[in-house]
């Protein structure tokens, strides 16, 4: 079976994703898109996600480009972000805009699912679910592969302790 029979839409699951975690800040809620990439580019991993949410969804003055949404979430997952993982690892799970990378997106999911950060568990529970889905159609060698990135990507970034560095 394709993995795009298996999961729903990148765009449906991000507005659940969107959806269903805590208020964002007002910081995000009220700040135009232009403002957020600034604070973006000068290294708010919240900002980071947000603009990223932004180019996925083509909201709030940006038009649609997954391109740039895979970029933004990339630099926000980096810091330990567990929605920015969890967006970015649905993008790789449908090569949405991107070449998918089904390595990737289980490494993503799998980190999403284990975030430290303030995320729901429902959200920990779709990652996993997702992650799942994603190693149904993997090969052995290839799930191995997604965790060992996983577990280095984890030794890499002990000092994030997969929570969102807060600079807004």
């Amino acid at each position: 079976m394709k993995i795009h029979t298996l999961l729903s839409s990148v765009t449906s699951l991000l507005l659940v994703a969107g959806l269903s975690v805590q208020a964002p800040s007002a910081l995000a809620s009220g700040t135009s898109s232009a403002d957020l990439e600034v604070l973006a580019e000068k290294g708010s991993a919240m900002a980071q996600r947000v603009v990223g949410k932004r180019y996925a969804l083509g909201v709030r003055g940006l038009e649609r480009d997954m391109k740039k949404a895979a970029y933004w979430l990339q630099k926000a997952a980096d810091r330990g972000d567990g929605e920015a993982q969890f967006m970015l690892g649905m993008i790789y799970s449908e090569g949405s805009g991107i070449p998918q990378d089904l390595v990737q997106a289980h490494m993503w999911l799998n980190l999403a699912g284990t975030s430290k950060q303030e995320v729901s568990q429902r959200n920990k529970a779709i990652a996993e679910h997702n992650r799942k889905a994603v190693e149904a159609n993997m090969t052995p060698q290839q799930i191995e592969a997604a965790e060992a990135l996983a577990r280095d990507w984890l030794a890499k970034h002990k000092e994030i302790d997969q929570t969102v560095a807060s600079n807004h």
